[in-house]
């Protein structure tokens, strides 16, 4: 591979992320609510809309984890040479031969926007590891379409 050195600072907009996670704490509380009230009868009645609950809530579930991880783990990417390189605060918390990696993407249902899901794993270990993730809309295309470009041979769609 070329000599491709590159970062990736993650913006994090702590009003949109606040919003976001108050957001889902409140459809978290209404999906429990729904669940607890109205389990027997739903669940005598119409066994579907039960199991779409339940299936709403473990994506809202879902949803606030990958916002924590986001936050915890980390707020830059860089790409130096044959190395995807994570960091948070400037320091390295991960450095990864590109070739030890792989590139999925995949349209998460519950976002119904259509913008792919797309994540990051290291698999030098037995436990693949996640490393990296974002939503297309949240860095440029142009950012996209590089890591897209640098990950080719690791894309796992």
């Amino acid at each position: 591979m070329e000599d491709i050195n590159f970062c990736i600072k993650y913006l994090e907009d702590k009003t949109r992320i606040s919003l976001k996670i108050i957001g889902l704490l409140i459809m978290s509380l209404i999906y429990s609510f729904i669940l607890v009230r109205n389990i027997e009868k739903t669940l005598e009645d119409n066994l579907l809309l039960f199991f779409i609950i339940v299936y709403f809530f473990i994506i809202v579930i879902h949803h606030f984890y990958t916002i924590i991880h986001r936050l915890i783990s980390y707020d830059e990417i860089c790409i130096n040479g044959d190395y995807f390189i994570v960091k948070k605060n400037g320091h390295i918390k991960s450095k990864t031969l590109i070739s030890n990696t792989i590139f999925e993407s995949y349209v998460f249902f519950a976002s119904m926007t259509g913008l792919a899901y797309i994540t990051i794993y290291d698999t030098s270990n037995e436990k693949k590891k996640l490393l990296f993730h974002y939503k297309e809309d949240e860095i440029s295309k142009e950012e996209h379409i590089l890591l897209k470009e640098i990950f080719k041979s690791q894309i796992k769609d």
